[in-house]
């Protein structure tokens, strides 16, 4: 049986012109952490832009400063197929066999390998 978990997820559609996508939020960290996280992902049309965003937010939405008081990692795993680099500008631009390259960026701090 399941012992924990979110108790409250949102989701919904965040279509535009131009592209379609969704944004979700559960409350799966508040309990341990007090944040909610939040992940918002738009496809273009065309298929060839993927745009994602993920944020924690405390309980009612307020957002989590940069303010030395929360710390806060956030991993992901890339496959050891997936090329990895850091540009000049602190991006991370992954690219796979077939030439396709998607670049990870962050406002509020740099990103680390």
């Amino acid at each position: 049986p399941l012992i924990g978990g979110p108790q409250h997820v949102l989701c919904k559609r965040t279509d535009q012109q131009g592209s379609q996508g969704f944004l979700a939020r559960h409350d799966g960290y508040v309990a341990r952490f007090g944040f909610l996280h939040e992940r918002e992902l738009k496809l273009s049309t065309n298929g060839n832009v993927l745009a994602g965003r993920d944020r924690l937010l405390r309980p009612g939405g307020a957002a989590i400063r940069n303010n030395g008081r929360d710390f806060v990692t956030v991993r992901f795993h890339i496959h050891p197929d997936i090329g990895l680099l850091q540009d000049e500008h602190g991006r991370l631009v992954l690219t796979a066999e077939q030439a396709d390259t998607w670049v990870f960026t962050c406002t509020e701090v740099a990103p680390e390998v």
